[in-house]
């Protein structure tokens, strides 16, 4: 190998070895801006990825000819595989003991930052929303279906100005009276306004129809509407009919907006 030729590897790998610590300045500085790591961290990460790869083919050529040089005999050859070892062991040996260490002190101090305590203040927390959603669907679902009671003794039927009543002290934002393939009959608040009032689902028709009453939470997905609870009680038939019909009673409130704001944070978490 040539002077010249030694130098312009020698600078080749000055130059590689800078650009990739200075590539991965701007990959650590992309990780701590969200932004920016949306942003710029594939380009930079493909940067490195090219970069580390022309290092090791610098560094394969390398073995090739020094390899080639001792299988030659030439003077020096083993003296400059000698100190080629000696580099690679002081530049490997200290990065994987720097790189098992910084492992282990970040792994066990996560871990020591979530002791049990911590964990279980987490699932009370938790635990403390499903319950709190629990109970006001439970909440809501026995009183629609205390109205829908009094609309079986009452025949079954209902006007406006019923479903209205109905509203109010249910503290609903909008009740409606179905028939048995979920058409909305009669209604008051919301869906009376509307151009095509929402139905509900066939399934949850089913399960009104076996379990007299059917909730569900609605709109607890970002961009998925209002947070709310939805209740379909079954209007049973008193007396006799030569031709009944299914009727329900739909009633849907929204949630508490701090509630739902909550609900969706910890849903994103």
């Amino acid at each position: 190998m040539t002077k010249a030729t030694r130098w312009a590897w020698i600078l080749s790998i000055v130059a590689v070895s800078g650009a990739a610590l200075v590539l991965m300045f701007l990959l650590a500085l992309a990780s701590d801006n969200r932004r920016l790591y949306e942003q710029h961290y594939g380009w930079l990460l493909g940067l490195n990825a090219i970069i580390a790869s022309v290092l090791i083919l610098a560094i394969a050529i390398a073995a090739v000819r020094l390899a080639v040089r001792v299988r030659r005999g030439k003077f020096g050859s083993r003296l400059l595989a000698k100190l080629a070892g000696i580099f690679a062991l002081v530049g490997v040996i200290p990065g994987v003991l720097l790189y098992t260490v910084s492992y282990q002190f970040v792994a066990n101090s996560i871990d020591s930052w979530f002791d049990v305590e911590v964990e279980g203040a987490l699932d009370a927390g938790l635990n403390l929303g499903r319950v709190t959603l629990d109970t006001l669907v439970n909440d809501f679902a026995a009183k629609t279906r205390a109205a829908a009671d009094r609309l079986a003794d009452a025949g079954g039927g209902a006007s406006a100005l019923g479903l209205e009543r109905i509203r109010d002290q249910l503290a609903a934002e909008d009740t409606a009276l179905l028939d048995g393939s979920g058409q909305i009959l009669v209604s008051a608040g919301l869906s009376r306004e509307a151009l095509a009032p929402e139905r509900p689902p066939a399934t949850l028709l089913r399960q009104a129809r076996i379990q007299r009453i059917a909730t569900q939470l609605e709109g607890l997905d970002e961009d998925a509407g209002t947070p709310r609870i939805r209740a379909v009680a079954y209007v049973a038939t008193v007396g006799f009919r030569l031709t009944p019909e299914d009727r329900y009673l739909q009633a849907t409130q929204r949630l508490p907006a701090t509630l739902a704001a909550n609900a969706l944070a910890v849903q994103n978490a």
